[in-house]
């Protein structure tokens, strides 16, 4: 059973790889990169300075 579920991650992580370079290489959308700010939870924004 758990080597289903490995191969199952990584044909996952490939399939995931893929659809992103897939979407670099024709200038669509792949998520949001981050502002750099930890994130305390709940909506709250915690300072990073």
């Amino acid at each position: 059973m758990d080597a289903i579920a490995e191969r199952y991650s990584h044909q996952l992580s490939q399939n995931i790889l893929r659809g992103m370079d897939y979407n670099t290489q024709n200038a669509m959308f792949n998520g949001y990169k981050g502002s750099g700010a930890a994130w305390a939870g709940a909506g709250e924004r915690k300072s990073t300075s």
